[in-house]
């Protein structure tokens, strides 16, 4: 109930925010980068569209695998306003991506700033056992949180561009973060964007390791 409580408090705080009674040309596309992404990279999930508290204030879609559920809101904030709402108890920040991110609730629901877009998204997991005890309930909420810190990783990426085929990977290198190695790591990230990055991967590990062992043939000079 609390959880659901805090959802609805950020979900209307950001709504609130929303002049436009209708959807910007600017969330329908930056949704569809995510969509983008979705559909290269996350194989085995599905989405959909559904309306959320206010349906001329933004858009969301609920992605689903197995036994996790993620909810996505995402909405284009007022010129005047390039904040974050931070009236709800418990938040803590969520470093590393984004403009600004935050993280609360039991469940670790994310909230963030992309820009001039508003994100929330938000997670639950039901894994089928014997039992539903407290560890068990402990166990499906310790995977909530570490599904929407993942998926917010990934939209962060998608937003940004880098989980396109397009993106030129040989400009910079990318995947750097804790969070997106762990997209790598468990099968987040395409077979068609890892194809694509794996000589710049190795080209980094080659220019890496020369460096280490230059350090390491002076250090002995």
């Amino acid at each position: 109930m609390k959880r659901s409580l805090l959802l609805v408090l950020i979900a209307l705080t950001i709504c609130s925010r929303i002049q436009s009674q209708n959807i910007p040309p600017e969330t329908t596309a930056a949704l569809d980068r995510i969509n983008q992404a979705f559909d290269l990279n996350l194989k085995g999930w599905t989405r959909e569209q559904y309306t959320p508290f206010q349906p001329s204030s933004g858009l969301a879609e609920r992605w689903k695998t197995l036994e996790r559920s993620v909810n996505i809101f995402i909405a284009k904030l007022p010129t005047s306003t390039r904040e974050l709402p931070k009236n709800a108890p418990s938040m803590e920040p969520l470093e590393g991506v984004y403009d600004e991110a935050m993280v609360f609730g039991y469940d670790g629901d994310v909230t963030c700033r992309h820009g001039e877009f508003a994100i929330s998204i938000s997670s639950s997991v039901h894994f089928t056992l014997f039992s539903k005890d407290a560890i068990a309930r402990g166990l499906d909420q310790s995977e909530a949180k570490a599904t929407s810190r993942l998926i917010a990783c990934f939209v962060n990426l998608a937003l940004d561009g880098k989980l396109s085929p397009n993106w030129p990977h040989t400009r910079q290198p990318i995947f750097q973060r804790p969070c997106e190695r762990e997209l790598m790591f468990k099968g987040l990230i395409g077979e068609e964007i890892m194809t694509r990055y794996t000589p710049v991967l190795k080209k980094l590990i080659r220019i890496n390791s020369s460096q280490t062992d230059n350090v390491r043939r002076h250090a002995y000079c």
